[in-house]
Formats: structure tokens, C-alpha cells, sequence
């Protein structure tokens, strides 16, 4: 189970997501948006070509399309729907069109996406310690992945209250999930303890608009930087660092 790490100062750039769609040989290729991050309303449009192509061995496991703009002077990558810049994995359970998946009306199946460190622990499922022949699946990566999705979802202790409100407005969740799964860690602190925190708070999330919720927490738990979604129907890169109340995001 790959990780997911972040690099110091990932968290303030902007990053664009798209959809991806085969074309007529099945090769999936990107919807161009039409203007880059830098792009200011009322101001010079943009002037788009693609740089080249990103080998993905893992997260998406096809190649990325990055397009440079001649304008801004500035490069930047298309990434599909459900997956953010160092990412592994999907942040969601979403297809390539950030559509829930699974059946309506069910609960939502978080496996194989970066939320696995913290299922496997609410199962009692640790990874190696030791492993002859080497491992994907470490404890010590397990526990650090772990920590980021308690992050994530508003349950990491000494998190602050009024962040753990924000989580909760974006994953539209009743921060009293949040606080009862911090509550049963502090009752009996351990990693499977901190794994079903994280799970309930994942049960709890609606299925509608499901990805947009997970982009925002991530960005407000410092994970990764605001999110920008090619809205072709609009014909804007529309912002997802924004509650679901529409108030500002936090300064």
C-alpha cells in the first residue's frame, strides 16, 4: 500500500484537476482547461501549450499532461479527479469523472484509496515490521499515513477546535463525530483506536459531492494547496478552497 507524502510548501500551490477521457485508440487524455492557476479575471487571457507528458507509475498509473503557459511563464499539471500533486492514490473513492462510486443508497467503499493505513488499523491489520524479501507495507509508513488521515478528517489529537469545526463544515459532518472519536482514542490510545476514529468519520461523509469535500479538508489540514476544477460547461477554473457555505476560506 503506497503512501501518501507531501513535500515542504506543497501545501501553497494550486494545483488544477480535470477530467480524463479516452479518446477513439482508448488513450486517456485530459480536458484542456483555458486559462492556468495565475490567471486573473479581466486580465490578458492565457496562452496554453502542452510541455509534455508525466510517466505515472503509481496514482493514476497513465501518464499526466502538463501544459505551459506562455503568458504567466509558468508550468503546471493536469491531474484527474480524485488524485492531488505527490499522491499515490485517490483521495476518494471516485471514478475519472469524480463521481462516487459504488452503489447508491450503500455505505461508500474507502478501499484502495490513501484512507488504507487507517481501514487496516480499524480491522487490526498491521503492517510489516519485518519482511523477507522486502515490503510495500511498512508499520512505520502505516503510522504515518495514519496520522495524516486523522489529520484529514478532524480527529488528531491536539488538533485545534475551531479546525476541527472547519473539517467538519467541508466534509459535512457533525463535529460531535469528530470530538467522540477523539474522545475514544484519549480512552485508549493505540492505532486501532485511531484507525476507527478515522472510519467513522469516513461513514459519515455524504456521497453528493463527495470529492469536493475531501479536496477542501485536505487543503485546510495542510495536505496539499487549494484545489481548481476545469468547469468546461463554465469555462473557469473554479475554486474548491471554499466552505460549503460559501464563506471565505481561512487566512
Amino acid at each position: 500500500m503506497p503512501s501518501y507524502v507531501a513535500p515542504s510548501g506543497s501545501a501553497s500551490r494550486h494545483f488544477v484537476t480535470t477530467p480524463y477521457r479516452p479518446d477513439k485508440a482508448g488513450v486517456l487524455r485530459p480536458e484542456w482547461p483555458e486559462s492556468c492557476p495565475d490567471h486573473v479575471p479581466g486580465e490578458e487571457g492565457c496562452d496554453l501549450e502542452r510541455s509534455h507528458l508525466r510517466d505515472r507509475k503509481t496514482g493514476p498509473c497513465f501518464a499526466l499532461t502538463v501544459l505551459c503557459c506562455r503568458i504567466h511563464e509558468r508550468g503546471f499539471t493536469l491531474y484527474p479527479l480524485g488524485h492531488v500533486p505527490y499522491g499515490r492514490q485517490r483521495v476518494a473513492p471516485v471514478d475519472l469523472e469524480g463521481r462516487a462510486t459504488g452503489v447508491p443508497g450503500r455505505p461508500l467503499h474507502w478501499r484502495w484509496t490513501l484512507f488504507d493505513a487507517a481501514l487496516d488499523a480499524a480491522d487490526v491489520l498491521p503492517w510489516d515490521r519485518a519482511s523477507e524479501g522486502g515490503s510495500r507495507w511498512w508499520w512505520s509508513t502505516q503510522g504515518r499515513v495514519l496520522w495524516r488521515c486523522l489529520e484529514l478528517v478532524g480527529v488528531a489529537p491536539g488538533q485545534e477546535l475551531d479546525l476541527r469545526h472547519r473539517l467538519a463544515e467541508a466534509l459535512a459532518v457533525n463535529t460531535l463525530v469528530m470530538l467522540e472519536g477523539v474522545a475514544a482514542i484519549g480512552a485508549q490510545p493505540g492505532y486501532r483506536s485511531r484507525g476507527q476514529a478515522v472510519v467513522d468519520v469516513l461513514e459519515a461523509i455524504p456521497r453528493h459531492g463527495l470529492l469536493d469535500r475531501v479536496l477542501r479538508a485536505g487543503w485546510l489540514a495542510g495536505h496539499w494547496g487549494p484545489p481548481l476544477r476545469w468547469e468546461l460547461e463554465l469555462g473557469v477554473l473554479r475554486p474548491l478552497a471554499f466552505s460549503s457555505s460559501g464563506t471565505d476560506p481561512p487566512r
